[in-house]
């Protein structure tokens, strides 16, 4: 876990993210907009559609774009808003995640999967964990959403 955590806050390092920094969504973003920008990106990365972890990934997401600290507490506070969302278990909201990253990281357009994940990715490395895969995904809409308007 603590490898993990370490994980998370050096590749926030790298790309020039603060831990606590406050969420920069536009004050006129609303959900659905950010639902339409999660959907667009996990259907670039190779998540198909017709998964649980499909659904699961982008509410975690929305959840971590909006609040940065729910990924550092994955298991804490992450997992069970999802669970309460869609009336299951943090367990089993983790293992459908798990493998929704993994169809990704097979199955995926490796283009979107670097220009998203950049040198965070290798070969030797393989997938990335849950944690990485939700809080690389929601820096980036976060960070686009500072520099330019979502479709």
């Amino acid at each position: 876990m603590e490898q993990m955590e370490k994980s998370i806050e050096e590749i926030r390092a790298l790309l020039g993210i603060s831990a606590k920094a406050p969420a920069q969504i536009p004050a006129d973003q609303d959900r659905r907009e950010l639902e339409r920008e999660v959907t667009r990106l996990i259907h670039q990365v190779g998540v198909p559609a017709h998964i649980k972890g499909y659904r699961y990934l982008r509410e975690a997401i929305i959840i971590a774009v909006k609040d940065v600290d729910a990924v550092d507490a994955i298991t804490k506070k992450l997992y069970p808003a999802v669970a309460k969302t869609f009336q299951t278990t943090p367990s089993r909201v983790e293992r459908a995640v798990r493998h929704a990253v993994e169809l990704a990281w097979d199955r995926g357009d490796l283009d979107t999967l670097e220009m998203i994940f950049g040198h965070t990715i290798s070969s030797m490395k393989g997938k990335s964990t849950n944690s990485e895969f939700i809080a690389l995904i929601s820096d980036h809409i976060r960070l686009k959403g500072e520099y330019n308007e979502m479709d």
